[in-house]
């Protein structure tokens, strides 16, 4: 299977696929006397045919000389100290990296030194998995530099560490989400062996620097297989590393929670939102787990506004329908309206799709009494009311317009009262938003 799936690689059309900025580089890198070659995550989306987002490559040349070949375009010598040059070139940044090796990770983050090799196989020896442990040059020839079996593993669809599992692992923790990501993004299985270190040194996450933790989260909630992610992560234990508090009751609430995430839309503020749903009711310890792992203030605020304003039992009152989405719109604006929607429909679906064996087929209602068809209705009247004057600064009046005819001209609480009473009437019906419809009606309340 390796040999027909790299015999099947078309090299004259990956040569077409790799952008002019990186076959410039590649050449004059070439045309120095160094050796080059594309590798990492640009590899192994050019044997999947996915499309790629990063281009890193290994050089035998040393930073030093890498600067002065790209003197003439930008670059960040950021990573440097670990023989890194960032150049950028038709604004697409490219990461050249000197081939090393690389000695034990002290702070489980970084090699404690590295050493400068002349070997693209040595190089790729110290990288995390072998798929991503594949190295190519499209000039000289049109062979694969794979010394680990990554285009096997690609072909078997399978995630596998380079080397002993345990010692990628111990070196450097983050590797066990990465791991985590993969399977997530490519939608394969994970290597027995890789499954049990990871399994066995997930404790160590919990040194790891709580930003990464929360960039591989992210990464994992927005992948295509994110349910068989969040599936592992709860297998090996990682989950009660890094998120301590999002208590799972039971097997099915946790394969109903991670099914309505795959189903949602590709929208973080959602998938979060839907992971900790069955927790809204502790907005404290969800505050805390999204606080713990570094999410920043825009992003936590959102999640708990959704969460707080997710009990819709009024979804199955016909006659107040668009009366309480007007009210909705106003507290939570309309995006995360539509969240609360979409986050509730397939909570819904998944659930049903969990426990179809329990299901009743004379009705889809089993979320606190919420059907998929009042659901439906929601999000059709939605679009019908999505234009309707639903905030304070919409009404016809203001508070000029009040004290003009005499109402709240003693107390300026009773003023907000009544511009407040003068939206509740606008959401009941957005025909009274005329100045004196408004005012004759707030006089009659005052009588």
């Amino acid at each position: 299977m390796p040999e027909n799936f790299v015999r099947s690689f078309c090299f004259s059309a990956v040569q077409r696929q790799i952008p002019n900025a990186i076959t410039e580089i590649i050449g004059r890198i070439m045309n120095y006397g160094g050796q080059v070659y594309i590798v990492g995550g640009a590899v192994r989306h050019i044997l999947l045919n996915i499309p790629i987002k990063d281009w890193d490559l290994s050089t035998s040349l040393q930073p030093n000389v890498i600067e002065s070949i790209f003197n003439d375009m930008p670059i960040t010598l950021t990573g440097r100290k670990f023989g890194t040059i960032t150049i950028i070139s038709d604004n697409i940044p490219v990461e050249i990296t000197t081939f090393r090796t690389e000695d034990k990770y002290a702070d489980l983050r970084h090699p404690d030194s590295i050493t400068y090799v002349s070997d693209i196989n040595k190089d790729l020896s110290r990288r995390d998995f072998t798929i991503n442990a594949i190295a190519y040059n499209p000039y000289p020839s049109t062979t694969l530099v794979d010394p680990f079996g990554g285009c096997g593993d690609l072909a078997r669809s399978t995630i596998k560490t380079v080397g002993n599992a345990r010692d990628r692992f111990s070196e450097d923790p983050l590797r066990i989400l990465r791991c985590v990501r993969f399977l997530s993004e490519l939608g394969f299985i994970v290597d027995e062996q890789t499954f049990d270190a990871a399994c066995q040194f997930s404790p160590l996450l919990a040194q790891i620097p709580r930003e990464r933790i929360r960039e591989e989260i992210s990464r994992i909630l927005l992948a295509p297989h994110v349910s068989d992610g969040l599936s592992m992560l709860v297998k090996t234990g990682i989950l009660n590393v890094i998120l301590p508090d999002l208590f799972l009751e039971s097997e099915n609430c946790a394969s109903s929670i991670f099914k309505a995430i795959s189903i949602c839309g590709n929208d973080l503020v959602l998938r979060l939102s839907t992971l900790f749903y069955h927790m809204r009711r502790s907005e404290h310890m969800v505050e805390h787990s999204l606080k713990s792992i570094k999410y920043d203030n825009y992003t936590i605020k959102t999640v708990l506004k959704i969460l707080s304003n997710s009990n819709l039992t009024w979804l199955k009152e016909d006659e107040n329908l668009k009366y309480n989405l007007r009210k909705l719109l106003y507290y939570v604006g309309a995006e995360d309206t539509y969240r609360i929607l979409e986050m509730l429909y397939t909570i819904i679906i998944s659930r049903s799709y969990v426990c179809s064996f329990e299901r009743d087929e004379k009705t889809d209602e089993s979320l606190n009494g919420i059907s998929l068809k009042s659901i439906e209705k929601a999000r059709k009247s939605l679009t019908e009311v999505s234009h309707d004057p639903v905030k304070l600064s919409d009404l016809d009046i203001d508070g000029h317009d009040l004290l003009n005819a005499g109402i709240g001209a003693d107390n300026g609480v009773e003023l907000g009262k009544a511009l407040k009473q003068a939206l509740d009437f606008v959401h009941q019906n957005p025909k009274f938003n005329k100045k004196e419809i408004l005012l004759e009606k707030l006089k009659v309340l005052q009588i």
